[in-house]
């Protein structure tokens, strides 16, 4: 039996959900990978759901609603399933309920043939740390590490279900629907003005342009020596919760209030490590970040406006108790003190 699942994770909780059944798949000798919608091409996704037995599909609720990229991809990505051949299942992340959210695009999903055979719902830690939404959050790692445990278990079940063949359905009955309509329709209609509140606190941002390389929606990017917004943010808080600085601002807050993910539990459970390198860049010192980027802004600089065939060195010595790096080309020179810790 061949397993595929199709994830889109904000901060790492639907791709702490996918790994785990990847796991327990394999305990019980099911071939299972997991791919995220972010890094496949639409010729990959059409292979593996061909060669595959059961499709999965993962994803965060925002409102008891799909992600704007999970809906992209089941709209334009996913391929059909002609006659409802190979079996189905969802799988949603939440923070306390989303009534459907297991079940929310199933007509589209029918469009394309794929019937949802075994679905479930899972509680994950909350990763809204943003100030202005009254919702219950903790950055405990012992509290964080409880719901994880059960969370596992949970999985371990509905693995189980499938591998078996046995009925694992949740989200599916009209009372879930009418709860699930409790978040969603309100959501939905002030989703639009919700997607342009994204500012930047640029007396702490240090233009590591890390939340540029993130944001799934492309709602960030580099306007001269500063950082702009689209209006396109999907309310995912990727960039709010990874932020090195703490200088992304949503609805007027930042997290220095409430205190973003602790930085040992995202590690853990987030993939964005991996692909952004973050797990080095939040392991330093703020003012060793600071440090970093001069550095790299003298050297680009440098590079920028020396002739073609300029040479441009860097060098590092070491002065009483501390460290002088110096950039140096034709037109200019430019140094860097840094205090030895």
């Amino acid at each position: 039996m061949q397993i595929t699942i199709f994830y889109f994770s904000g901060t790492g909780n639907t791709w702490w959900c996918a790994q785990e059944m990847q796991k327990q798949f394999t305990k019980a000798h099911v071939d299972c990978i997991i791919v995220s919608i972010e890094q496949i091409i639409p010729e990959r996704v059409k292979s593996l759901s061909l060669a595959s037995d059961i499709i999965g599909i993962g994803y965060p609720v925002y409102g008891s609603d799909l992600p704007q990229p999970m809906k992209n991809f089941i709209d334009h990505t996913l391929p059909d399933n002609p006659e409802g051949k190979t079996r189905f299942f969802t799988f949603c992340t939440q923070l306390i309920f989303s009534g459907d959210g297991a079940h929310v695009y199933r007509e589209e999903l029918q469009k394309k043939q794929w019937n949802i055979n075994w679905s479930v719902h899972l509680h994950m830690p909350s990763n809204i740390c943003v100030t202005a939404m009254p919702l219950p959050y903790t950055n405990d790692p012992k509290k964080i590490s409880k719901r994880l445990v059960k969370t596992e278990k949970k999985i371990g079940k509905f693995t189980q279900a499938i591998s078996t063949g046995r009925s694992y359905q949740q989200g599916n009955s009209k009372a879930s629907k009418r709860l699930g309509l409790l978040q969603r329709s309100p959501y939905r209609r002030y989703f639009p003005r919700l997607r342009n509140d994204v500012t930047i606190d640029y007396d702490a941002c240090i233009g590591c342009n890390l939340c540029i390389r993130i944001c799934p929606s492309g709602n960030l990017f580099a306007d001269g020596v500063r950082i702009g917004t689209r209006g396109t943010c999907m309310l995912c808080v990727r960039c709010y919760n990874f932020c090195p600085t703490q200088a992304i601002i949503y609805m007027g807050k930042n997290t220095k209030k409430r205190g973003a993910f602790p930085t040992k539990v995202r590690q853990k459970i987030s993939p964005l490590n991996k692909l952004y390198k973050l797990s080095n860049l939040q392991n330093k010192s703020y003012f060793n970040i600071l440090i970093e980027q001069a550095i790299i802004n003298l050297v680009d600089n440098a590079l920028k406006y020396c002739d073609q065939n300029d040479a441009v060195s860097v060098r590092c010595r070491k002065k009483y108790n501390s460290v002088v790096i110096s950039v140096n080309d034709k037109v200019f020179r430019l140094s860097i003190v840094k205090p030895i810790a």
